[in-house]
């Protein structure tokens, strides 16, 4: 049980930053134009759309 949690939290962990940063910051402005490819990222790819400088 407690391994389950552990996964849930690590699939959840890049998601909650992104919202934060998208929030917060201008992170997500400068390398995208629309909504689009960080709503896709957000759902497909989160750790992958951190990365994108």
């Amino acid at each position: 049980m407690p391994c389950c949690l552990i996964l849930v939290i690590a699939m959840l962990g890049p998601r909650i930053a992104i919202i934060g940063l998208a929030l917060f910051t201008s992170f997500f402005e400068r390398p995208f134009d629309g909504l689009l490819v960080p709503g896709l990222g957000f759902l497909f790819l989160p750790l992958e759309l951190s990365n994108a400088r």
